[in-house]
Protein backbone atom coordinates (compact mmCIF):
# COMPACT_ATOMS: atom_id res chain seq x y z
CA UNK A 1 0.00 0.00 0.00
CA UNK A 2 1.01 3.39 -0.98
CA UNK A 3 2.61 5.28 2.34
CA UNK A 4 -0.75 7.29 3.94
CA UNK A 5 0.97 10.15 3.82
CA UNK A 6 1.48 10.59 0.40
CA UNK A 7 -1.76 9.61 -0.35
CA UNK A 8 -3.11 12.17 2.07
CA UNK A 9 -0.81 14.31 0.33
CA UNK A 10 -1.60 13.65 -3.28
CA UNK A 11 -5.15 14.03 -2.72
CA UNK A 12 -5.69 17.03 -0.82
CA UNK A 13 -3.69 18.45 -3.97
CA UNK A 14 -6.23 16.75 -5.98
CA UNK A 15 -9.21 18.23 -3.49
CA UNK A 16 -8.14 21.81 -4.60
CA UNK A 17 -7.70 21.50 -8.37
CA UNK A 18 -11.03 19.51 -8.48
CA UNK A 19 -12.54 22.48 -6.35
CA UNK A 20 -10.91 25.14 -8.47
CA UNK A 21 -11.59 23.38 -11.88
CA UNK A 22 -15.88 23.94 -11.55
CA UNK A 23 -15.24 27.62 -10.88
CA UNK A 24 -12.11 28.00 -13.46
CA UNK A 25 -14.18 26.19 -16.43
CA UNK A 26 -17.42 28.25 -15.41
CA UNK A 27 -15.07 31.51 -15.78
CA UNK A 28 -14.39 30.06 -19.04
CA UNK A 29 -18.20 29.34 -19.61
CA UNK A 30 -18.92 33.22 -18.94
CA UNK A 31 -16.29 34.37 -21.21
CA UNK A 32 -16.34 32.47 -24.64
CA UNK A 33 -18.33 33.69 -27.30
CA UNK A 34 -18.37 30.72 -29.00
CA UNK A 35 -21.71 28.63 -28.58
CA UNK A 36 -20.24 24.98 -28.65
CA UNK A 37 -17.68 25.99 -26.13
CA UNK A 38 -20.10 27.61 -24.17
CA UNK A 39 -22.11 24.10 -23.92
CA UNK A 40 -19.04 21.88 -23.39
CA UNK A 41 -17.53 23.90 -20.78
CA UNK A 42 -21.21 24.04 -19.19
CA UNK A 43 -21.34 20.41 -19.19
CA UNK A 44 -18.12 19.98 -17.72
CA UNK A 45 -18.95 22.34 -14.21
CA UNK A 46 -22.49 20.69 -14.03
CA UNK A 47 -20.86 17.48 -14.14
CA UNK A 48 -17.42 18.06 -12.08
CA UNK A 49 -19.37 19.21 -9.04
CA UNK A 50 -21.03 15.53 -8.51
CA UNK A 51 -17.80 13.56 -9.22
CA UNK A 52 -15.77 16.22 -6.94
CA UNK A 53 -18.13 15.86 -4.00
CA UNK A 54 -18.13 11.78 -5.19
CA UNK A 55 -14.49 11.41 -4.70
CA UNK A 56 -14.27 13.96 -1.38
CA UNK A 57 -16.74 12.17 0.58
CA UNK A 58 -15.83 8.79 -0.41
CA UNK A 59 -11.67 9.46 0.41
CA UNK A 60 -13.05 11.13 3.57
CA UNK A 61 -14.96 8.21 4.40
CA UNK A 62 -11.57 6.20 4.01
CA UNK A 63 -8.67 8.27 5.30
CA UNK A 64 -10.66 11.15 6.88
CA UNK A 65 -11.16 14.79 6.67
CA UNK A 66 -9.25 16.63 4.32
CA UNK A 67 -8.71 20.17 6.12
CA UNK A 68 -5.55 21.83 4.03
CA UNK A 69 -8.01 23.57 1.17
CA UNK A 70 -6.39 26.35 -0.25
CA UNK A 71 -7.51 28.98 -2.99
CA UNK A 72 -5.88 29.13 -6.42
CA UNK A 73 -5.87 32.21 -8.84
CA UNK A 74 -8.34 32.06 -11.79
CA UNK A 75 -7.26 32.17 -15.29
CA UNK A 76 -9.36 35.09 -17.56
CA UNK A 77 -8.56 33.57 -21.03
CA UNK A 78 -10.37 30.64 -22.36
CA UNK A 79 -7.75 29.87 -25.13
CA UNK A 80 -5.61 27.95 -22.23
CA UNK A 81 -8.69 25.42 -21.62
CA UNK A 82 -7.74 22.65 -23.03
CA UNK A 83 -4.12 23.13 -21.72
CA UNK A 84 -5.95 23.39 -18.15
CA UNK A 85 -7.63 20.85 -18.12
CA UNK A 86 -4.94 18.36 -19.70
CA UNK A 87 -2.73 19.95 -16.13
CA UNK A 88 -5.86 18.50 -14.35
CA UNK A 89 -6.02 15.20 -15.77
CA UNK A 90 -1.83 14.89 -14.96
CA UNK A 91 -3.09 15.95 -11.41
CA UNK A 92 -5.76 13.24 -11.31
CA UNK A 93 -2.81 10.47 -12.43
CA UNK A 94 -0.83 11.39 -10.02
CA UNK A 95 -2.92 11.61 -7.47
CA UNK A 96 -2.47 8.23 -4.94
CA UNK A 97 -4.81 6.06 -3.49
CA UNK A 98 -4.12 2.43 -1.73
CA UNK A 99 -4.41 -1.09 -4.11
CA UNK A 100 -7.92 -1.73 -2.62
CA UNK A 101 -9.44 1.69 -3.29
CA UNK A 102 -11.37 0.71 -6.51
CA UNK A 103 -14.06 2.79 -5.88
CA UNK A 104 -11.83 5.93 -5.84
CA UNK A 105 -10.15 4.76 -9.14
CA UNK A 106 -14.00 4.43 -11.00
CA UNK A 107 -14.45 7.94 -9.64
CA UNK A 108 -10.78 9.05 -11.63
CA UNK A 109 -11.58 7.27 -14.45
CA UNK A 110 -14.99 9.13 -14.50
CA UNK A 111 -12.93 12.25 -14.36
CA UNK A 112 -10.57 11.74 -16.87
CA UNK A 113 -12.83 10.56 -19.12
CA UNK A 114 -15.35 13.80 -18.46
CA UNK A 115 -11.88 15.77 -18.98
CA UNK A 116 -11.27 13.66 -22.24
CA UNK A 117 -14.45 14.36 -23.49
CA UNK A 118 -14.64 17.86 -22.93
CA UNK A 119 -11.32 18.59 -24.71
CA UNK A 120 -12.40 16.37 -27.40
CA UNK A 121 -15.84 18.57 -27.46
CA UNK A 122 -13.16 21.75 -27.25
CA UNK A 123 -10.81 20.72 -30.01
CA UNK A 124 -13.53 19.28 -32.66
CA UNK A 125 -17.05 20.42 -32.44
CA UNK A 126 -16.76 24.23 -33.24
Amino acid sequence: MNNIREILKTNQTFANALLHSQIQIHVYHLQTKSYSRHKAFETFYEKIEDLLDQYIETFQGKYGVLEDYSAIDLDNNSENCVEYLKGLQRINNKTKIGHLDSDLDNIKDEINELINRTIYKLENLR
